[in-house]
């Protein structure tokens, strides 16, 4: 049984008011920590604060020549070996999924070898210098400083590494 205090709130009975604060509060911690990549709609590599590198792959998917679910068995065995190798997790799929004709695959890996070694191309960062050897967007932590040959800069963070890009392309940062 609860019990009215002179504020007709009910003690022992948390508000609605309440209950939504702290339902928002909670949705913005665990948010804090997430590393956003909703809203990429191109093959992008977003390299985290924390070192870590996030691969946002956005591909046509004709659902009639291939199935999402084989794909994401394929690439969590893909990873499985990786993270076999080296002794421990290193490598992980967040999201696989199909809709209208794309396919969406954000993979997280530890650290930019990790996403060389297990894409077999190149991706090295050496001081403020991100070198990739594919065409892809890249997503910076810090402003973008300067471009190689082809690439292109799309804001003060993204640069997109074109087909006519010469590879390897470079992209470097601000201090």
């Amino acid at each position: 049984m609860f019990m009215a205090d002179g504020n007709r709130n009910f003690i022992g009975k948390p508000s609605l008011r309440t209950a939504g604060v702290v339902l928002i509060a909670t949705v913005f911690l665990a948010c804090a920590g997430c590393k956003s990549v909703r809203g990429i709609d191109v093959t992008t590599i977003v390299f985290n604060e924390d070192g870590s590198v996030t691969s946002v792959v956005v591909e046509d998917f004709e659902a009639d020549h291939y199935d999402v679910e084989e794909l994401k068995v394929q690439v969590e065995e893909e990873a499985g070996a990786y993270n076999l190798r080296q002794g421990e997790d290193r490598v992980k799929i967040s999201e696989c999924k199909a809709d209208k004709g794309t396919v969406r695959l954000v993979m997280e890996y530890m650290a930019p070898e990790d996403y060389a070694a297990f894409n077999r191309v190149v991706l090295q960062v050496a001081g403020n210098t991100v070198t990739v050897s594919e065409p892809v967007h890249v997503r910076t932590v810090k402003k973008i400083a300067s471009v190689s040959d082809g690439v292109e800069i799309l804001s003060d963070r993204e640069a997109g590494v074109g087909e006519d890009a010469a590879l390897p392309a470079m992209i470097t940062t601000e201090e």
